[in-house]
């Protein structure tokens, strides 16, 4: 209507406000195969202090880390460089304490930014 005052509404959350209801391949097959699980507020991954991710039941995985926009539902600001770097410091030192594994088999690698 004409003259009529608008109002409008930005959703500043990214195009999916809900992980579990992502469509993309790659965390959809992790949250189907129960290796990681919605944060409590469904915004991202939830992780543990070293940002290793929590599976289905909780259990902190030793394989998977999640840093950055992922993790928007824990620590919320993961956006910015000096952030960024210090979950990928922290990451980093959590797996240089690790020995070294050896995979034998064939892996395909996805990963997302």
């Amino acid at each position: 209507m004409a003259g009529s005052p608008r109002s409008l509404v930005i959703n500043c959350t990214g195009p999916q406000p809900r992980f579990s209801q992502t469509d993309l391949p790659l965390f959809g097959n992790l949250l189907e195969r129960g290796l990681v699980r919605t944060d409590p507020l469904d915004m991202g991954i939830e992780v543990d202090d070293n940002f290793a991710c929590l599976d289905a039941d909780g259990v902190v995985t030793r394989r998977l880390f999640a840093i950055g926009p992922l993790l928007k539902g824990m620590p919320w600001e993961t956006t910015a460089v000096p952030e960024l770097r210090g979950q990928a410091m922290r990451v980093a030192g959590v797996l240089l304490e690790r020995a070294p594994a050896v995979v034998e088999e064939e892996h395909v690698i996805e990963y997302y930014i």
